[in-house]
């Protein structure tokens, strides 16, 4: 299975969920991809520091990230799209159009950035407890 995760500026939170997912999928014994985009990422950025740091703690390795911008092709090779939040399935539905592939995180993760290194770490957590959640309701499988 294709999972794309989309948040805004993909330095946080949907690269966070691409990497946390890709964890959870190999302890579960799921082959999947998983890669994420943001609505207005510029090509290259880097994953935040924080964010960085907030994986290393529940991973226990270090991931390196260049911000990857949503586009038509990325929409159209998943097979399922994952909005961080709510409005952006809804931006990502006005974009692309109404699609079952299209989904919004159980719980919406409002957005880490510039908080503190406990803030990260608190998204990272929620981000992997829906991430696992949809795993185990086989939406990602």
């Amino acid at each position: 299975m294709k999972v794309l995760f989309v948040c805004t500026g993909n330095t946080c939170r949907s690269p966070m969920a691409q990497f946390l997912a890709e964890d959870e999928a190999k302890k579960r014994g799921i082959e999947g991809e998983f890669r994420s985009a943001g609505i207005y990422a510029l090509p290259g950025d880097p994953m935040s520091r924080a964010a960085v740091r907030a994986l290393e703690k529940l991973m226990g390795r270090t991931v390196s990230h260049g911000a990857l911008p949503m586009s038509k092709e990325l929409f159209d090779a998943a097979d399922l799209v994952v909005g961080m939040t709510e409005d952006h399935r809804s931006m990502l539905e006005r974009q692309y159009g109404k699609s079952d592939k299209l989904i919004a995180m159980p719980e919406s993760v409002g957005d880490p950035y510039g908080g503190s290194e406990t803030i990260y770490l608190d998204s990272a957590r929620r981000i992997r407890e829906g991430i696992a959640g949809l795993m185990d309701k086989g939406i990602i499988r």
